[in-house]
């Protein structure tokens, strides 16, 4: 019986390709560089300043990658988090062929369009936003293991068949910058702009959301963090 005052993360997915933002999935296996923990859980530094919803989704990508045993860590994320250059490239390529084989089985990634990618994350039930979100993971993840992508599939390259997006005019008069703050999908849905969102409460009426490109680099994020441990300003209601 789960103590009263226990972190509560939500259910996660069972089974289902990663969509949680890959830049995420990276930043939590940084995390992991200097101490491996016992346990995977929400009292873990980097999952406390996440919401429940990119706990869970975290734990389900470690999960689908045999990484974690329910929440303990096994060998190959201690090899993955604390390796690096080549090895750790290794390592990775090894649990992410072996993770999605299943799914995609034969495809070849050097001839295969971004439909055909689709297709497959739709087969195991998947829909609409989350089918991109799974499709950015794929890429982003199939690009740090040196897997042969088509050039059209690399990270950035556009995927849909119309033309370039018209603006959207603002919902309620309101402007596109509050629209984006709302978490509507000019950012947070765009394959090459994966955004990781902590909700200030349960609700998630009040949240705060960063994307970044899925190639981002440690040192990029490291400039990222000193900028914001000294630019954000909060302004009052």
């Amino acid at each position: 019986m789960r103590p009263a005052n226990a972190p509560r993360m939500n259910a996660e997915p069972k089974n289902k390709p990663p969509y949680v933002a890959y830049a995420t999935f990276k930043n939590f296996l940084a995390s992991l560089k200097d101490l491996v923990p016992a346990r995977i859980d929400p009292t873990h530094p980097f999952m406390a300043g996440q919401s429940g919803t990119n706990q869970s989704y975290l734990m389900s990508a470690l999960r689908f990658f045999d990484l974690v045993t329910d929440r303990t860590p096994n060998s190959s994320l201690k090899k993955l988090a604390q390796s690096e250059g080549e090895d750790r490239k290794a390592v990775w390529k090894e649990a992410f062929e072996k993770a999605y084989k299943p799914i995609l089985g034969d495809l070849d990634l050097t001839t295969a369009t971004a439909g055909m990618l689709h297709d497959k994350f739709r087969a195991q039930e998947l829909t609409g936003e989350t089918v991109n979100k799974c499709f950015s993971f794929f890429i982003a993840g199939a690009e740090d293991a040196g897997l042969p992508l088509a050039k059209h599939l690399k990270p950035g390259a556009r995927t849909g068949t119309g033309g370039p997006r018209k603006p959207r005019k603002p919902r309620n008069g309101g402007s596109k910058a509050e629209e984006d703050a709302e978490g509507n999908d000019s950012t947070e849905d765009s394959p090459a702009n994966p955004a990781a969102t902590l909700l200030l409460d349960k609700e998630g009426v009040r949240r705060v959301t960063l994307s970044a490109p899925p190639t981002i680099t440690k040192a990029e994020l490291d400039r990222i963090q000193k900028w914001l441990s000294f630019q954000l300003i909060v302004m009052e209601e």
